[in-house]
């Protein structure tokens, strides 16, 4: 039986920087272009959204009895943040921060309120519901 070569794409370095380069200019273009109002910061105290499904926790929680390290993935379609710390321009952590009407109406807001999570750039999402 004769084997043939499984052809990849290339690895190399400078290729995965360029590619991740690309698809960080894309989605800060996609952002401006789809919110034009928002202004665009990502300093310490903006509010974010999560534009992510999954996000990783930045610091270790217990949520419905059972506990959650630091790096554990962690359902954030969507949720309301304010960034706490700009790790580098492309790595943010950020507190899940619902408004007092969601924490009202709402046991998963409560339960989740204040839980940090690492999110890198491509998870960052412009905070629509603050904009609209």
């Amino acid at each position: 039986m004769r084997r043939r070569a499984i052809q990849t794409t290339p690895t190399f370095p400078s290729f995965v920087e360029d590619k991740r380069r690309q698809r960080i200019e894309d989605h800060k273009r996609t952002m401006r272009m789809c919110w034009p109002n928002w202004d665009g910061d990502l300093s310490v105290g903006a509010p974010i959204d999560c534009g992510s499904a999954i996000a990783h926790l930045a610091e270790p929680v217990t949520l419905w009895g059972k506990e959650m390290g630091v790096g554990c993935p962690f359902y954030a379609m969507s949720v309301p943040c304010r960034i706490l710390e700009v790790v580098d321009d492309e790595t943010f952590i950020a507190a899940i921060d619902y408004s007092p009407e969601d924490l009202e109406r709402n046991a998963w807001a409560r339960h989740h309120q204040g839980i940090k999570l690492r999110l890198d750039i491509l998870d960052v999402w412009v905070p629509y519901d603050r904009l609209t």
